[in-house]
């Protein structure tokens, strides 16, 4: 029986850390983008009343 050697667990392109997006960089863009789609849509929803009863 013949044994297989593994190959070295090293990649040609390493990740960058700085380009890595993890959990902990998400979670902060999505609350941002979710309290800005608010506020949007309560400007927006603001100006319609407005607008239709002058």
């Amino acid at each position: 029986m013949e044994n297989i050697t593994t190959p070295p667990s090293v990649t040609d392109h390493p990740v960058q850390t700085p380009l890595a997006v993890t959990g902990g960089h998400v979670l902060p863009w999505v609350l941002v983008l979710g309290m800005a789609l608010l506020l949007s849509g309560g400007v927006l929803m603001l100006r319609r009343r407005r607008n239709g009863a002058a």
